[in-house]
């Protein structure tokens, strides 16, 4: 049997001490990471459905959803 070395408390973590970073989100708000990644999911859902209806030859679905798009980008800044 191998006995582990007496300065057990200096081993290698098995994970990171990383913070997470809060990218666009004022400190002290835990739950603006959560909303960043909401509105770029909605952002990036409405710019694929503007995609799909222009390749479906939707025009005014497209402008709809890029309009859309614009408003909640102009929202977040």
């Amino acid at each position: 049997m191998i006995a582990p070395p007496p300065s057990a408390a200096n081993r290698m973590p098995t994970m990171p001490d990383v913070t997470p970073s809060r990218r666009g989100a004022p400190s002290g708000n835990s739950g603006g990471d959560k909303e960043v990644a909401s509105e770029r999911t909605t952002l990036q859902a409405l710019l694929v459905a503007a995609r799909a209806e222009a390749e479906r030859g939707r025009e005014d679905g497209c402008l709809d959803r890029l309009a859309k798009a614009r408003e909640l980008e102009q929202r977040t800044k």
